[in-house]
């Protein structure tokens, strides 16, 4: 098998403007990525390039690394397609440095967190009815696969938002004099203002919290697991800083298939496995250390084990997502469609909300939690903000759409058979 046939099919970056749409697409899909309920495959379907990144994915094979690791490196870079992935993964990374803590800012305001989701709104209803018109026929298995995509989303996006815990939980003294300025302690859902205890702390937040000061060996806690009192050295051992995290290694694998799926949304399935808040404080910590040319370990530690995960599912959910488009593209379609569907409960812009502390960011102040979604109330000034919002992201699909087709680029517009 010559070197050449290893290279077919492989997007390939004709011009500096076709690098520009590259980077612009990773950065649309790096806002997304850091929003739970929101999907970078559906970005990356809006956009055009959701089989160019599959593709891209699948180029790095075992006989793209037998070339490597036989030291014929131009022959590698020939076969992969590195340029895309870096035209993607630069846009990505401008994003995520960029925006992370002003997306983190605009989830914790409801009024604001209300106006984003509801242009996202908008964006994957477009985006629902633009990939619907990719199938090109419509019989009884591609509307049975549409009706199951969107079953599995919804139910999955249904699921209460209760993070998974795989250690022992605990209530922590924490006096309320510790707190960041103006913390309205009686607000909190997860603090005891009577008692001054953080409440349901899970264990490895407690070794963080002992690593940086925040509490002591002597500190107080209650274990809800052996249902007693005690101090902090007497339940907590270890260190919170661990090379690799076999929880968030899962927790990439898992984020990033179903970041490969639109409609599901890798942040939102962190979310309900608990590590989201931990993840985007990891994100931030490391932007904010890079400002100042320091290494947060803590932050690093987090990412690299979520990055060994991210890699070993892309490896997986790439060629399986591959493989359907190739063998049965519309059922395929169809059902990513459905999923697309299904999934617009979890960017449904109107939620009940309480605030709650996190143990390792406790100097972030009180954190938004969403509850339950609600139908709002359509005499409001809120209501019709948001309804505004909604069309806008409604019309940037066929905006898009547009001028693709105005540039000759309909072709790329569609869902393509990746082989």
């Amino acid at each position: 098998m010559t070197d050449h046939h290893f290279a077919e099919g492989k997007p390939h970056l004709k011009s500096r403007g076709h690098w520009l749409r590259v980077v612009s697409c990773g950065m649309c899909m790096g806002v997304a990525d850091l929003i739970p309920g929101f999907s970078g495959g559906t970005v990356a379907f809006i956009m055009g390039i959701y089989t160019d990144l599959i593709r891209s994915i699948v180029s790095f094979n075992a006989n793209a690394f037998k070339l490597l690791f036989s030291l014929r490196i131009v022959a590698f870079f020939q076969v992969v397609a590195w340029e895309f992935l870096l035209a993607l993964g630069i846009g990505i990374s401008i994003s995520v440095a960029t925006f992370v803590r002003i997306i983190h800012a605009i989830l914790e305001n409801p009024v604001q967190r209300t106006y984003l989701f509801a242009a996202f709104f908008g964006l994957v209803l477009a985006s629902v009815l633009f990939c619907s018109k990719q199938v090109t026929e419509w019989r009884w298995r591609q509307l049975a696969a549409l009706v199951c995509g969107g079953f599995i989303a919804f139910a999955i996006t249904s699921l209460a938002l209760q993070p998974y815990q795989s250690t022992s939980i605990y209530d922590v003294a924490l006096p309320a004099a510790t707190l960041p300025p103006d913390t309205k302690v009686t607000a909190l859902a997860n603090y005891d203002s009577r008692t001054e205890r953080l409440l349901d702390v899970p264990e490895k937040s407690i070794a963080s919290m002992l690593a940086k000061g925040v509490v002591n060996p002597n500190t107080p806690v209650y274990s809800h697991q052996q249902q007693r009192e005690g101090s902090v050295e007497e339940f907590v051992t270890g260190n919170a800083t661990t090379r690799l995290d076999p929880w968030i290694l899962f927790c990439g694998i898992v984020a990033v298939s179903a970041l490969l799926l639109p409609g599901m949304s890798g942040c939102y399935m962190l979310t309900i496995l608990g590590t989201y808040p931990i993840i985007i404080g990891a994100l931030s910590d490391l932007v904010n250390s890079a400002l100042t040319l320091t290494l947060d370990f803590d932050a690093f530690y987090i990412m690299v084990s979520l990055g060994i995960g991210i890699l070993f599912g892309l490896a997986v959910c790439s060629r399986a997502v591959r493989w359907l488009l190739h063998h049965y593209r519309n059922v395929t379609v169809a059902a990513m469609t459905g999923f697309m569907l299904g999934a617009l409960r979890s960017v449904w812009p109107f939620w009940t909300y309480q605030y709650q502390l996190l143990p390792t960011r406790l100097q972030d102040g009180p954190q938004l939690q969403l509850l339950s979604p609600v139908m709002p109330d359509v005499a409001s000034a809120m209501f019709w903000i948001a309804l505004a919002c909604a069309v806008a992201g409604f019309s940037v699909v066929f905006i898009l759409d547009t001028i693709a087709k105005g540039r000759g680029q309909n072709s790329e517009s569609r869902i393509q058979n990746p082989e």
